[in-house]
């Protein structure tokens, strides 16, 4: 970095000297501001060893869940085209791909224990298996277990289950027609409600569950209909609940917000993105104890304190990154262009 600021330096030096008065002072402003940017920039990189694990090249991964060590599962395809489920058994070495038989692009998978999980597509297209993703089925909707004509139906975007059977998938398409389905019964029977905005992102635990959607944050006694909340000036991507009982958020224009009183009010951690700023996406977080990992379209940010401080990873990625998930120490991603990254921190 050292030796390319130099060269940056002795280029605009040259050029420099051919420059009327005013030029030279536009030029001084624009280059003492260039290398302000790249120092700070650089200064908190955090440096990790990140695995690449090759599924299927341009399968468009969109969702990542391991059962152990060994067993693991992602999904992906095409919008409104073909999707694919992908399953490893050596620890993502090696996937074989599963075809569903109706074409839907998969955007979530879940699985609930080693035998039973699901996988969620455009159009709400549900598939369960119970032989530990070997097989997949679709789910037998009842008349009234939908709310759009098959044509207006949303994608299904998340899930999430608690130890009790409790669960719940969202969805929602072009940041409107929103769902939220969830079960009492470990999924054998779904009820729904329908919002006014996309639902991107649901997470669960024995007491509580939280959404997040366009405009949307959502709080609920797991089991009941979702309320929402007062946090709504954002494009909200993920949400979770730390084990200090703390809630965060986070959106598709770079804001993290943290609540510490269950939802009633929220700080901003890191302020979403101006309309002249550079765009950023946060598109899914995940934590483990206090250590939590934000993922953007084509970086990585860490924290190691519950989520207060962020620092971003030195590392960029050609492809995008599209969804998080975690096992133990490892952290697993998704990205578009086919690949599963894989680290530990």
């Amino acid at each position: 970095m050292k030796q390319q600021i130099l060269t940056l330096i002795h280029s605009v030096f040259i050029i420099f000297t051919t420059m009327s008065n005013s030029s030279k002072l536009i030029t001084s402003v624009f280059l003492i501001t260039l290398l302000f940017q790249v120092g700070c920039k650089k200064k908190n990189l955090v440096s990790l060893s990140i695995e690449f694990l090759s599924v299927e090249k341009g399968s468009y991964l969109k969702s990542v869940y391991f059962i152990n060590d060994s067993i693991g599962f992602t999904c992906g395809g095409k919008r409104d085209d073909e999707g694919y489920i992908f399953k490893t058994t050596d620890g993502g070495v090696s996937w074989v791909k599963t075809t569903p038989f109706k074409p839907s692009c998969m955007y979530a998978i879940h699985f609930i224990n080693d035998t039973i999980g699901f996988a969620g597509g455009d159009f709400l297209y549900l598939l369960t298996t119970t032989d530990g993703g070997d097989n997949w089925t679709h789910y037998p909707y009842g008349s009234d277990d939908l709310p759009f004509h098959e044509q207006n139906r949303p994608a299904i975007k998340d899930f999430s289950f608690n130890s009790n059977g409790i669960g719940y998938f969202v969805g929602g398409e072009n940041y409107n027609k929103g769902v939220i389905y969830r079960t009492l019964d470990y999924g054998l029977t779904w009820v729904f409600d329908t919002l006014q905005q996309e639902i991107f992102s649901v997470y669960t635990t024995v007491n509580l569950s939280w959404s997040a959607g366009f405009g949307y944050i959502g709080k609920t006694n797991t089991g009941s209909r979702f309320a929402q909340q007062s946090l709504t000036n954002d494009v909200f991507t993920g949400i979770v609940e730390l084990n200090d009982n703390s809630i965060i958020a986070i959106s598709h224009t770079g804001g993290i917000y943290k609540s510490t009183d269950s939802g009633s009010s929220w700080i901003s951690i890191h302020k979403k993105k101006g309309v002249f700023s550079k765009s950023v996406s946060y598109n899914a977080i995940s934590f483990q104890g206090r250590k939590g990992v934000i993922i953007a379209d084509n970086t990585i940010l860490i924290s190691e304190d519950y989520g207060y401080e962020w620092k971003e990873v030195d590392f960029t990625s050609y492809d995008k990154l599209t969804s998080i998930s975690s096992l133990n120490n490892s952290i697993f991603v998704t990205t578009e262009g086919g690949d599963l990254l894989k680290f530990e921190f």
